[in-house]
């Protein structure tokens, strides 16, 4: 199964198949202009049955990429950027849950690109406020039983690129001016 946001199985449920992959991939570049650029995917198993002979696979990949040059204001005298983005990932084993098979992968993934730069403009101002949240979870009387492996992986991967610089005819210090903040967030989404 996959979807682009969520799959739940829950209440009893019972798949049984050779492999069973669950595949949650979501993504975003934002809402306008790299703003909102959250990504949320999810993989519930909620006292449902899984059984398969190979492999089982519970997946969720939150995918943001911005590429964001912001906008100009006061006739080019200066230009703002804005990127926030905070994203999540969760794969959630919980009540009476019960996997089964020689093989289980469990993977919580946040992949996050942002790269922010200024317009042209003689004062220059960069904000990115981003965070990842990548979990993995197995509670309530959940079961895993695996003959030859388990693997559970709760990751991120964030690249951030927030760069001004003068103007190419701009050569003295007192035209230009640049502020670049980036905060990163642990945990963001609690």
């Amino acid at each position: 199964l996959e979807s682009k946001g969520e799959i739940k199985i829950d209440n009893g449920a019972a798949l049984t198949a050779d492999n069973i992959s669950l595949l949650v991939d979501a993504d975003s570049d934002g809402v306008v202009k790299g703003i909102w650029a959250n990504a949320t995917s999810t993989v519930t198993v909620d006292s449902a049955t899984l059984t398969a002979t190979g492999k089982v696979l519970l997946q969720t990949r939150s995918e943001v990429d911005v590429n964001e040059d912001g906008d100009n204001f006061f006739s080019n005298g200066a230009s703002l950027t804005v990127v926030t983005s905070f994203s999540s990932a969760l794969v959630d084993v919980r009540g009476s849950a019960n996997i089964t098979a020689p093989e289980v992968e469990l993977d919580a993934f946040v992949d996050v690109s942002i790269v922010a730069t200024p317009q042209a403009s003689s004062i220059k101002v960069i904000e990115v406020l981003a965070g990842a949240d990548p979990k993995l979870h197995i509670g309530g009387t959940a079961q895993i039983n695996a003959t030859t492996s388990v693997v559970a992986k709760a990751r991120s991967d964030m690249v951030i690129s927030a760069t001004a610089q003068p103007g190419a005819a701009n050569n003295t210090a007192n035209i230009d001016a640049a502020i670049v903040n980036v905060n990163v967030l642990d945990d963001p989404l609690n």
